[in-house]
């Protein structure tokens, strides 16, 4: 069986060799210290001089060398001036000498086989590290920078979703449909659910309940919509202003056909009118199939386009 430093000595040379094989030059006294070489000027001058981390192996034989002492007293004097990093290595159950205390080491587990160790060091010399990368906070804090009144960061992406879906689809939105693009921005079913009535409870939407206060379905309050367009809609002063010089200018009277006119979503086009009709600007009236219809227009509605 092989002795305790016959262990050490092969444990530091297959340890350089493997180190030399994945890229770090290490120094080794066996392999840099040749017939005639003067030992002091060759460990202190060339070894550790130059040296960018140093390998401290203990055992319960090394750390009574005083060879050993007097290299860990150099490489501890070079961490502190400059900074160089130590990597205490411990083979058994040596005591581990006072200056290393407070430093972490790596305890060979089985001296035959300490591939994981190896790895450590390697990684601790090329300061690699294991910790997960750091990825992208929930999708819902994208929103941070638009504060409404009341709401927190995840309601305020819940409205924005809202407002999107309106756009899109209709002014009706059902509860379960837009469920699934609130999980993809990371908000789960119990906080989209909880948000839908706090919006309500704030009166951005409104929603619509069956038996047993499940809600079916919801829309939009006047309000509600206003406060989204005014914060997600980049150009809605100039929507705004585009479908009321339709209007006012053109003689248009019904959203689909100012909707085509400005080349703009018709769902979009269809809350700026009502909008303005609760503005008082005109009077309108749904008809369903066709839309809204606007009459009766005001002078209002014209003092309010000059106005932009």
């Amino acid at each position: 069986m092989a002795s305790g430093a016959a262990s050490q000595a092969h444990f530091a040379g297959d340890t350089s060799t493997r180190l030399r094989e994945n890229g770090i030059d290490a120094w080794v006294d066996e392999w840099e210290i040749g017939p005639g070489d003067r030992l002091v000027r060759k460990i202190f001058d060339d070894g550790i001089k130059n040296a960018k981390s140093f390998i401290i192996v203990l055992s319960q034989i090394s750390v009574e060398k005083p060879w050993v002492k007097e290299e860990l007293d150099a490489a501890v004097v070079k961490r502190i001036e400059q900074g160089t990093k130590i990597v205490p290595v411990v083979l058994d159950d040596c005591k581990v000498p006072e200056v290393l205390r407070a430093t972490r080491w790596i305890k060979i587990k089985d001296i035959k086989n300490y591939d994981a160790e190896i790895r450590e060091i390697i990684n601790s010399i090329f300061e690699h590290t294991d910790k997960p990368p750091l990825g992208s906070p929930p999708a819902y804090l994208q929103v941070a920078k638009v504060r409404f009144p009341r709401l927190g960061k995840m309601d305020s992406m819940v409205l924005k979703l809202i407002g999107e879906s309106a756009i899109e689809n209709d002014t009706l939105i059902v509860t379960d449909d837009l469920a699934r693009h609130a999980e993809a921005q990371d908000i789960s079913y119990q906080e989209y659910r909880e948000s839908l009535e706090l919006l309500d409870a704030n009166h951005y939407i409104e929603l619509h309940k069956v038996v047993g206060e499940n809600i079916l379905d919801f829309s939009f309050t006047y309000h509600g919509f206003e406060q989204y367009a005014k914060a997600f809609v980049s150009d809605y002063i100039s929507i705004k202003r585009e479908v009321i010089a339709q209007i006012v200018n053109h003689n248009q009277t019904g959203e689909e056909s100012i909707a085509l006119s400005i080349n703009r979503p018709v769902n979009l086009v269809r809350h700026v009118l009502i909008s303005l009709h609760r503005g008082n600007h005109f009077d309108m009236v749904d008809e369903g199939m066709t839309g809204i219809l606007i009459y009766n227009v005001r002078p209002t509605l014209k003092r309010l386009l000059e106005s932009f």
